[in-house]
């Protein structure tokens, strides 16, 4: 059974590998923002079939 604070500490890692990761720099932050919005409901489906669950959605109305 995976608790609140297991879900709160597979973020955190996911996080600090995310910011720990080196990027090329043709992909800065405005284009990989980009490609999630633009793609958002693809990106949402992928992670539902994929066995990590998603992180609840954080969409805001632009």
């Amino acid at each position: 059974m995976t608790t609140h604070n297991d879900d709160q500490h597979a973020a955190t890692e996911a996080y600090e590998r995310k910011q720990g990761r080196g990027r090329p720099e043709f992909l800065n932050q405005d284009t990989l923002d980009r490609v999630a919005h633009d793609h958002a409901k693809d990106l949402v489906e992928l992670g539902a079939k994929s066995a990590i669950h998603p992180l609840p959605s954080t969409d805001s109305k632009d």
